[in-house]
């Protein structure tokens, strides 16, 4: 019995996380955070990227609004840093 669960469990999650998950591993911060400056002070500073569409968007950032459909993966909301 328990192993029929566990195998119910895995199909779950894979059928979630194909695009409608809460199995997806959704990152807890960008890397780089929010906020860092690359390669030095004249290079551009993180202002966000894509997550997995079931996932809430990283510490320090929101939900732009705007979801990428078109990349493997996919889909992607796009989270921007405060």
């Amino acid at each position: 019995m328990k192993n029929r669960l566990l195998i119910i469990l895995v199909l779950f999650c894979l059928v979630l996380v194909t695009g409608v998950s809460g199995c997806a591993n959704c990152p807890k911060q960008f890397n780089p955070p929010c906020g860092s400056v690359q390669d030095g002070e004249l290079s551009p500073t993180m202002v966000g990227g894509p997550v997995p569409y079931s996932c809430e968007c990283p510490e320090g950032s929101y939900d732009s609004g705007e979801v990428d459909r078109i990349t493997p993966g996919g889909p992607y909301k796009i989270c921007l840093c405060d």
